[in-house]
């Protein structure tokens, strides 16, 4: 018959059996396979230590601006390049800034080409009016989720730009 007894056989038999077998020894503490001199391509389970945080920072900042003497006003384009902190170019990041003439305050954002760069080009200002503006960066995010550290930017007169210290820039009006 094709009842199930308690005995084993050496044969596996025609049916599945729906209960699970149980371990015949346990798992030794040593590998059985001999290390390789080929790499495997495939990541260790093993890790030594956590790595070191990846922080993205602002390497280069620039402004260019532009006097328009037949309508009296002038306008600014900021470029920015972003690296993380192994100096890779980062891409796709979003930076958004906040940038602040007489009693208005405006935001604009961009996103970095492959370059690492980004450019953000603002409204003309009445150059009777308006003689300077601020410029804050409020936020860069990336497509994976590296933190933004103000306080590793390039810096000028020794101080990291967009960072607590330095939170504002100020761009003046042509002449």
């Amino acid at each position: 018959t094709n009842s199930p007894t308690s005995a084993l056989s050496e044969s596996p038999s025609s049916r599945p059996s729906y209960k699970p077998s149980q371990a015949t020894s346990l798992p030794s503490k040593e590998s059985s396979n001999p290390p390789s001199s080929i790499p495997s391509h495939k990541p260790s389970d093993i890790t030594s230590s956590p790595s070191s945080a990846m922080f993205v920072r602002i390497t280069k900042f620039s402004s260019e601006e532009k006097y328009y003497s037949n309508n009296k006003k002038w306008q600014t384009k900021l470029t920015f390049v972003l690296k993380d902190t192994e100096n890779t170019k980062i891409k796709q990041a979003i930076i958004s800034i906040s940038y602040i003439y007489g009693s208005k305050t405006k935001t604009k954002t961009c996103i970095s080409k492959s370059s690492g760069k980004c450019l953000i080009k603002l409204n003309k200002f009445s150059a009777a009016t308006i003689e300077s503006i601020g410029i804050i960066v409020d936020t860069i995010k990336t497509p994976d989720e590296h933190n933004y550290n103000p306080e590793l930017n390039t810096k000028r007169d020794n101080c990291p730009l967009f960072s607590q210290t330095c939170p504002i820039i100020t761009i003046e009006k042509p002449q």
